[in-house]
């Protein structure tokens, strides 16, 4: 299996799936992790997703598309937007969808000292989205085996 039989075989934005896979160092690094990511989650610490200064950018650079597919899963849960359903993450227990969205965009990424709420957001969006790429491709590999 290669990245473009991937690529087009996930309803994920494409930009997202190229992003995660650049972000863990290439689609070898990717493909050697992502199994793993789908079984356990990211939080044990793969390619560029373990500081803060990294996923804090991705989640910046990726926002829309990861917003989009938050969109996408909030309305096949039939959940109330898609800051209702990050408000639902395991690591994000006590953010409302408000607080969500106030830490996403009333803080500047070029600020000098980001704002704690901003950065436990942007992790967390970050982690989904890695998380997500990395479900699809393990999918990806079940299905094409």
């Amino acid at each position: 299996m290669n990245k473009i039989e991937f690529i087009n075989s996930t309803n994920i934005p494409e930009s997202l799936v190229k992003a995660v896979i650049n972000q863990f160092g290439g689609w070898d690094d990717f493909t050697e992790s992502a199994v793993d990511v789908s079984n356990y989650g990211i939080d044990a610490g793969y390619g560029a997703f373990i500081y803060y200064a990294d996923t804090v950018r991705f989640a910046h650079d990726n926002l829309e598309a990861i917003i989009r597919l938050a969109k996408q899963w909030a309305e096949q849960l039939g959940q109330d937007g898609a800051y209702s359903f990050i408000a639902g993450f395991n690591c994000l227990p006590d953010y409302s969808a408000d607080e969500i969205a106030e830490a996403i965009y009333m803080h500047s990424i070029d600020d000098d000292t980001w704002n704690d709420d901003f950065v436990q957001v942007m992790n967390a969006l970050s982690w989904f989205a890695a998380e997500e790429v990395c479900r699809s491709y393990a999918g990806f590999m079940e299905y094409a085996a």
